[in-house]
């Protein structure tokens, strides 16, 4: 599994994405198209107009699609309330989830799957953690044990909250001061780093750590609001945010339809989106046929399946052509071509790349997953295809397959507008220096 998951990111870096499932995949105009119905309920087709785009016409909406801004979207819009409040803050814990795997993969390649014999004993701390995370409890509660005869160490603090080794932690032993959930809020997590941990060496290098554990503290302070916001449609944004969850989380019962003020811009280009890739997750792509008339997205997938699997190929001819039918609708319904409706055709197209890639990994198909999230990224460039949770599930991909050069790049950028994202970094850090001596090095690749 683990190799397998490594030798498709390489194929897909060497390669370019350009490999298939090795059945000759032919394409017509026609097979591309999507359920002309299913099409129509889209966000992209509802505010294809000036009077269908006007209530999203907001600093806060703004902020959240054209340029992903979470952080300014979630002060702006949490603070009006309501589901486009409840959406916000969605989008920010799913953040925080993303960054908290990418640390938590970062740690367990590093200590976990390649342990040496000076690693700090604080280590068990981290590996608790992040093989809860990561839905390992047998791996958390090992790693809990052998913490629990570490004296003194700069990660007591922390570990009190994950010492039981099960899911969910105390999060009122979290050592960071987050607040109460309050809509509009944006919560800090802390000076960097959380602590020092010193290595079992005559050296006792210093490791410079941020705690993973704040990343989920911060994710459910987000998910707290968002339920709060969303009131009685609370199961629906939980729906929303299910392809996102870390892996020791349990999936949400399927709710919806999604109204559009939560879906808007997002992934998820239908209402049913969301109630799909839960089947899919359930019941793999035997699910595609049972939704192909209710979700866009199952839609999509049915016209990319090959031999009973998704090819890459046909995936990104159909997510092309997506593309092209979103843009010819809008148009057609606006009456003229409008500036963001080639936005908008963008961001459907990345959608259908992203969306296909979760189809294929939910299915077990490791091979066209990689392939496609390396396409996705390669459409993914502009601010409003830029989406900070895919992005950081990037990282964590990366992080998973010991690639933390991308991974680096990736989150740097980030950083840059989400300050509170550098505590995955520390993880970064010691995966990179580790990967960099294995290869003969000693430097720190990435930033």
């Amino acid at each position: 599994m683990r190799f397998t998951r490594s030798a498709c990111l390489v194929l897909a870096l060497s390669a370019g994405c350009s490999g298939s499932s090795g059945t000759e995949a032919t394409v017509t105009a026609e097979a591309d198209k999507p359920n002309a119905g299913l099409l129509a309920d889209s966000w992209m087709l509802k505010t294809a107009t000036e009077e269908g785009l006007a209530p999203f016409q907001t600093p806060g909406w703004m902020a959240l699609i054209t340029n992903r801004d979470v952080p300014k979207a979630a002060k702006a819009l949490g603070a009006n309330g309501g589901m486009p409040g409840a959406r916000a803050h969605a989008d920010a814990a799913a953040m925080f989830r993303q960054a908290a795997m990418c640390s938590a993969e970062a740690l367990r390649e590093t200590y976990g799957e390649t342990p040496q014999e000076g690693d700090p004993a604080g280590t068990a701390h981290l590996l608790t953690v992040a093989n809860l995370i990561l839905g390992d409890a047998e791996g958390a509660k090992a790693a809990a044990e052998k913490m629990a005869s570490v004296e003194g160490d700069p990660s007591a603090s922390w570990h009190a909250a994950w010492a039981a080794g099960t899911w969910p932690p105390d999060f009122a032993a979290i050592p960071v001061s987050l607040g109460e959930p309050k809509a509009g809020d944006w919560p800090h997590l802390g000076n960097l780093p959380h602590y020092e941990l010193p290595e079992q060496t005559e050296q006792k290098r210093m490791v410079a750590m941020g705690d993973p554990g704040a990343l989920v503290a911060a994710a459910m302070w987000h998910d707290q609001v968002a339920s709060t916001l969303a009131g009685d449609q609370a199961a629906i944004v939980e729906v929303y945010d299910a392809r996102y969850l870390l892996p020791i989380e349990t999936d949400p019962a399927a709710a919806g339809p999604m109204p559009l003020d939560l879906i808007f811009g997002s992934e998820l280009m239908h209402p049913e989106d969301g109630n799909f890739l839960l089947a899919v997750r359930k019941d793999g792509l035997s699910a595609v046929d049972s939704w192909k008339g209710k979700s866009l997205l199952a839609d999509i997938t049915s016209r990319t399946i090959v031999d009973g699997k998704i090819d890459p190929e046909r995936a990104r001819d159909v997510g092309q052509g997506l593309r092209r039918v979103v843009l010819d609708e809008m148009e057609a319904a606006g009456g003229s071509p409008m500036d963001y409706h080639r936005t908008f055709a963008d961001i459907a197209r990345v959608s259908a790349l992203r969306g296909l890639a979760e189809v294929a990994r939910a299915s077990g198909d490791e091979y066209t997953e990689g392939i496609l999230r390396i396409s996705a990224l390669d459409h993914s460039a502009s601010a409003a295809t830029a989406d900070p949770a895919w992005l950081l599930s990037m990282c964590a991909y990366d992080a998973g397959n010991r690639f933390p050069t991308r991974a680096y790049e990736l989150l740097h950028n980030l950083i840059t507008r989400v300050p509170e994202l550098e505590t995955a970094r520390y993880g970064l850090d010691v995966l990179s220096l580790r990967v960099s001596r294995e290869s003969g090095g000693g430097q720190i690749p990435g930033m």
